[in-house]
């Protein structure tokens, strides 16, 4: 009985399976309704092969789990059959009643009030429930009858509105619904010593997919959005983890080649996962240190698991290689903790942030404790075995290395918990931090419990539990943004206000925002070779990107609009204004002209004596074939010509509005320090003026620092520029460290200080309105 119970509890988790890959759509309320049902025949198989009466209690608050929920998915399903519109206050209504009824339902051996009494007795190899109904259990039965009645209004309601177009789909759905209630209703009533609701729960999955992809190919439901393929993958991960720990339950007790095989299949899927993972990890993180730590995470856990299964399998009667994979179990337990608190030190930091190596010796007590460990056998001061190895190793006694590892990964974990909280201050995360903390403290409740009683809390053994446990903390905390991903397209087109689509190369939509326009493939095949027109004067252009196509749209009809309207007036003025245009043009062109010539004078007149000092030092480098001077003279063309440059655009920037940005200054002046620093001459510049700079006095600033730099160029090691405000006057200090003697430097508005041997200071303000 109980291996028929195991059979059909791994058919319900394979069609979770074939759910996913059928159901092209992706209906969140199918997928649900097949989880639910391979929760509920889970619950039953747990219960056929309880021992005691603590662990067929839990087995069948398993069971109610996944069928107390199973109406409210029906109904939803319905709903969606009969095209009519959810309301949500009612759905969350209607979880709340499941959750009042779920606790309930599954208060036996807590509270007498679903049943008054309950035990267990075996028979066929099975166990099974004997209970005595309490006063709460007919409740039950209104809950069922409700959500029926519900269904088969909504159904007639749809029907007198016409909001269904099949009838036949509609029908044969609602027969399959009820025909589930109807079994379950009957076996309450009459005796049996099987549940054959587990069995109908399959058929009629298998006739609502059928229907399903009858009604999605022909158009018949709601077109809703898709939901996003990582909650999809969330959902394959659990199927894939019930599917595993469900045939390692049903082996275990078989034969000793079936007990290797299943364990074999277990690593499989868990080293699939874990790769997967990997992958996925590799592909969506952007910080390459985080990346690389969970990376290595990865390849712990896998190594963790393959020792688990090489010692319980190949090697658990060879000794001491046995005996050796489970010492090696501890260089995960150990690492684990601390590359996640590694990997945590990086979270919220920028790309080439290093972390400091004071922290590198975090890795000493790690490397003590495994090397303690794995030489277990010379000391035995983590695992002390009395009796010998031969009496086995599940007989042993824990020594202190063992409790100083427990206590190194404890500490490990608090450090990465502190991290995590503190990481909250990056901005937006500090109201989801909860999700990685919860998801370490369901780890940790789960470990606990799995202490304290093996046999009821084994379902999923305990390294699957902390190694999956670690993935769902990483998860969250990319999921709650704590770690930047290159996910979220479909928030970033959301919100773009752009009219953009991506598209595969067969033309599927992957991601569009709200904006865009729908497309038929071949109107989108189209824009391969250039942009199409549509209706409205909406453009529509594509590029190719790797995997596929975008495409974005664009409004020019207002363009449009206007280049007609001139195209009308250029032909009613064509002849009546050519004259007066040539005209026109020769003014513009003399005009340009005059002012081109202006302009070139005016630059000219301002950098006259760089210009000079420029054609002179061209005129030497050209002549001259010492190679030395040759460098210097470069030197100096290179200082001076990036000054000419600025120059030249800050009286370029002045014929505009007579205002120098800030900004404008500082690029002017760090361009200036990159040419001295290519000069072999160690500078800096700061530039603390908040507000734009009328352009006379910004170029009287920029003027006297070139005039620092052209007297101090021979002797010059290195040099500081300090700009800044005080009151109504601007100032410029340089500080500088030259072999030259500069106190003749001296002039108008212009000091020199000297602060100790060929160091002196070069001060220069201005007042505010003062043009000269």
């Amino acid at each position: 009985m109980s291996l028929a119970y195991g059979i059909i509890a791994v058919i319900s988790l394979s069609m979770v399976g074939i759910c996913v890959l059928a159901d092209k759509k992706r209906d969140e309320w199918l997928i649900w309704l097949f989880v639910s049902v391979a929760v509920c025949n889970l619950g039953y198989f747990m219960l056929s092969v309880s021992r005691d009466l603590d662990a067929a209690l839990n087995s069948n608050r398993i069971a109610y789990l996944g069928s107390v929920f199973l109406p409210f998915f029906l109904l939803m399903m319905v709903q969606r059959f009969c095209k009519i519109k959810s309301n949500k206050k009612i759905t969350t209504l209607l979880i709340l009643l499941g959750v009042v009824m779920l606790g309930i339902t599954t208060s036996p051996g807590i509270l007498p009030i679903y049943y008054k009494t309950v035990d267990i007795e075996i028979a066929g190899g099975a166990t099974k429930l004997v209970r005595e109904y309490g006063p709460l259990h007919m409740l039950y039965y209104v809950y069922l009858g409700l959500y029926m009645l519900s269904m088969v209004g909504m159904t007639l309601y749809a029907i007198a509105k016409k909001k269904v177009t099949s009838h036949l789909h509609t029908f044969l759905l609602l027969s399959a619904v009820l025909c589930n209630i109807v079994i379950w209703l009957v076996e309450q009533f009459l005796p049996r010593g099987f549940e054959w609701l587990s069995v109908s729960y399959i058929l009629t999955e298998c006739l609502i997919l059928i229907l399903y992809r009858s009604m999605q190919r022909r158009g018949l439901m709601f077109n809703k959005p898709t939901p996003s393929s990582y909650t999809i993958n969330v959902l394959l991960v659990i199927f894939l983890l019930l599917f595993a720990n469900c045939v390692r339950i049903i082996t275990k007790g078989t034969t000793p080649t079936m007990y290797v095989i299943s364990h074999i299949v277990v690593l499989i899927i868990y080293i699939g996962i874990l790769v997967s993972w990997g992958m996925s990890v590799y592909d969506r993180i952007v910080h390459k240190s985080i990346r690389r730590y969970l990376v290595i995470l990865m390849g712990l856990m896998m190594f963790w698991m393959l020792m688990r299964t090489l010692r319980h399998t190949v090697f658990h009667y060879v000794f001491p290689v046995g005996q050796w994979c489970w010492y090696a179990y501890y260089i995960s337990m150990i690492l684990i903790p601390q590359f996640c608190f590694l990997a945590m030190k990086y979270v919220g930091k920028p790309e080439d942030y290093h972390m400091p190596k004071i922290w590198h010796i975090i890795n000493i007590p790690s490397l003590i404790l495994i090397l303690g460990i794995l030489t277990n056998d010379l000391h035995q001061w983590a695992f002390r075995f009395h009796q010998g190895y031969v009496a086995g190793w599940d007989i042993y006694q824990r020594g202190f290395l063992y409790y100083t590892a427990v206590v190194w990964i404890f500490v490990c974990i608090v450090m990465m918990l502190t991290e995590v909280i503190k990481n909250c201050r990056v901005p937006g995360t500090h109201k989801v931090i909860w999700r990685p903390i919860a998801m370490l403290g369901v780890g940790v409740l789960y470990t606990i419990l799995y202490t304290i009683d093996t046999a009821l809390f084994s379902f999923i053994e305990m390294t699957a539990a902390l190694c999956f446990t670690v993935v769902a903390i990483w998860e969250s905390c990319i999921k709650t943004g704590l770690i930047p991903s290159n996910t979220h397209y479909n928030e970033l087109l959301e919100y773009s206000g752009l009219g953009v689509a991506i598209v595969d190369n067969n033309y599927n939509t992957y991601y569009r925002s709200d904006d865009a326009l729908p497309l038929r493939a071949e109107q989108m095949r189209e824009t391969e070779n250039a942009p199409i027109m549509l209706k409205g004067g909406i453009r529509v252009s594509g590029a190719k990107i790797r995997g596929g196509h975008t495409l974005w749209q664009e409004d020019v009809s207002a363009l449009l609009d206007i280049i007609d309207e001139l195209s009308e007036i250029r032909e009613e003025l064509k002849d009546s204004n050519a004259v007066s245009m040539k005209n026109y043009q020769l003014d513009k062109q003399i005009r340009t002209l005059a002012e081109k010539n202006r302009l070139h004078d005016e630059l000219h007149r301002q950098t006259a004596h760089q210009i000079d000092l420029l054609n002179s030092w061209l005129k030497r480098l050209i002549d001259t074939n010492n190679r030395d001077e040759k460098k210097e003279l470069l030197r100096r063309i290179v200082v001076v010509g990036a000054y000419l440059k600025r120059r030249n655009n800050l009286i370029l920037v002045n014929e505009q509005d007579g205002i120098i940005k800030t900004e404008e200054l500082k690029l002017s002046l760090g361009e200036m320090m990159k040419n001295l620093q290519l000069a072999n001459i160690s500078c800096a510049c700061a530039v603390q003026l908040e507000d734009d700079v009328a352009s006379s006095i910004a170029m009287q600033l920029f003027d006297f620092y070139e005039y620092v730099v052209e007297n101090t160029f021979d002797g010059l090691t290195s040099l500081l520029a300090r700009f800044f405000r005080r009151e109504d006057s601007y100032f410029a200090c340089i500080d500088v460290c030259c072999s030259l003697d500069l106190t003749n430097l001296k002039k108008e508005n212009l000091t020199v200080s000297v602060s100790e041997e060929n160091c002196y200071t070069l001060s220069f303000h201005v007042k505010e309105g003062d043009g000269k």
